[in-house]
């Protein structure tokens, strides 16, 4: 068992404004992902069907940032703090204060990104398999702000690697440091590695839809120690948490991509 270490969510000042590690850790998500992206699409766009400009990931970026921003804002009101929303509007600007919903962030970001390929006449599938690739890291750099803010903490447990939270007496699940494995270092080390496979068989689309699979069962799981955001639901006599259903359409979804990829190219090389 451990006491959470005494960390400040303010990392530094900048003429008296506060600048916090959550916001620290979406910036490093952003410049790490930019880099990322552009690397491998340099490396492997011998493979690709269509070619892709790396300016236009520089480009994209903006839109994916506004997408994010406003999806999982958004997001998080709509589907875990609706009441606030209704009585006090105002509260969704307060982004400051925190609350941002994965999933709507997802959405936000897919729909900003979506406008940007079509409107360039871009592949979809390639640049989709680009950008799951790297949204790993991005996720990791996230859940470890998530630790240093002491929130989103996991369920009251009696294991040796329990930590007390500030504002509790019993040590709980640090579900941030799972997430931030899992849903970070795991998912991008079993990407990285399929990438390869991916792109020189054409199979676009496939990451992308192995990060809604490998997102949606690792996010599925760990909501069974991390404490529940907004309650818990009774779905076909199955107690799941609100994250739990919002996320297992994502798997459904993500094997739906994967074999309509996969089943495309077959057609294509008859």
């Amino acid at each position: 068992m451990f006491t959470f270490p005494n960390i400040d969510p303010i990392a530094f000042y900048i003429f008296n404004w506060p600048v916090r590690w959550y916001g620290i850790s979406y910036f490093m998500a952003f410049i790490v992902w930019l880099f990322l992206v552009k690397h491998y699409n340099t490396k492997y766009a011998l493979y690709f069907a269509e070619k892709t400009n790396n300016t236009h990931f520089d480009n994209m970026l903006t839109y994916g940032i506004v997408g994010i921003i406003l999806g999982g804002r958004l997001g998080h009101m709509f589907f875990y703090d609706f009441d606030r929303m209704i009585q006090d509007p105002v509260s969704i600007f307060k982004t400051w204060e925190g609350g941002m919903a994965f999933h709507g962030g997802l959405v936000g970001c897919i729909i900003a990104c979506t406008i940007y390929i079509k409107r360039h006449k871009l592949s979809f599938n390639i640049i989709a398999d680009l950008v799951s690739l790297v949204v790993p890291i991005g996720l990791f750099f996230v859940r470890i702000a998530n630790f240093i803010n002491a929130e989103l903490f996991g369920r009251i447990t009696d294991s040796k690697w329990g930590i007390i939270f500030p504002g509790h007496t019993h040590p709980r699940h640090p579900s941030q440091l799972y997430e931030a494995f899992f849903e970070g270092i795991f998912m991008f080390i079993v990407l990285r590695f399929c990438f390869p496979y991916v792109a020189k068989n054409r199979f676009h689309g496939c990451i992308y839809g192995m990060f809604f699979v490998l997102y949606g069962v690792s996010r599925f799981m760990i909501e069974y120690v991390r404490e529940p955001s907004d309650g818990e639901f009774t779905v076909l006599g199955y107690i799941l948490s609100y994250g739990q259903i919002l996320t297992l359409p994502m798997v459904l979804i993500g094997f739906i991509i994967c074999l309509n990829s996969i089943y495309r190219r077959k057609i294509a090389v008859l």
